[in-house]
Formats: structure tokens, sequence, C-alpha cells
């Protein structure tokens, strides 16, 4: 997904942030909601921003040894779009995030500065043995 036709159309619409909540856990994630800085606004997360090459999956050709992206082209509204960044951020910089105990946190597009800043949380079981003799 490209970002750059996102951050033109929030910007056009007047948006100044998008929050973006995720949780995932039980090997299964999911982003949690989708909000604009402006409530009166969310309507604009169905806009469609128009035609991308969507990452649909990847095949493995046995003969060469090498794996192959594959992409369809989909219409995007504003929402899907920011959920498969907030996905793709999520595998490229924290591979698993949804495995086991798991993770969640926001992600936060500052669309004035056209920047995105990503809150990770990992949950982590711990314990703590002593052995001893007195």
């Amino acid at each position: 997904t490209s970002i750059e036709p996102l951050f033109n159309l929030l910007s056009e619409k007047g948006v100044k942030e998008v929050k973006v909540a995720f949780d995932g856990n039980g090997d299964s994630g999911q982003v949690e909601s989708v909000v604009l800085d402006d409530e009166s606004e969310n309507g604009i997360v169905h806009l469609n921003l128009g035609d991308f090459d969507v990452h649909t999956s990847k095949s493995y050709n046995p003969k060469t040894g090498q794996w192959t992206d594959n992409y369809a082209r989909q219409t995007l509204t504003v929402e899907t779009a920011v959920e498969n960044l907030v996905y793709e951020f999520l595998e490229e910089k924290h591979i698993g995030w949804e495995i086991n105990e798991g993770s969640f946190g926001e992600v936060t597009f500052n669309v004035k500065s056209r920047k995105i800043s990503i809150l990770f949380n990992q949950r982590v079981e711990t314990y703590n043995t002593e052995e001893y003799e007195v």
C-alpha cells in the first residue's frame, strides 16, 4: 500500500491524526480500531483511496529456490489502507507479534508531519526459581 495517497486524502479532508489500536495473542492478531482525530470526520475511513497493487501472498518456486511476492489490484478504503499498513509495519519490525502471549499497541499517523509512530508492547510470561538447602 502506498502511503502518499493516504496522507494526501487525509490532509485534504482536514484530518490531523489517525490512531490505530492493535492486539494479538494465542497465534492471532487484529486491528482493534481506526480512529480519526475529529469524530465528525469518521466517515472518511470508508472513502475510497483508489486502486492499488496489494500484497496477497508469497509463492515458492522449487526450481529456482526463490520466493515471489504476489500482488492483486484492489480498490482500497482509507480504513483498509491504514489496516494494511499497520500489518506491514508489524510484520516488518515485530515478526510473530501475535504469537503466544502476543503484543498490543497503537500506531499513530501524523498527517501534518507525514510520520508514523508505533507504540509496541510485548507481553512476556516470566517466572523466578530459587533452589537452596538449609
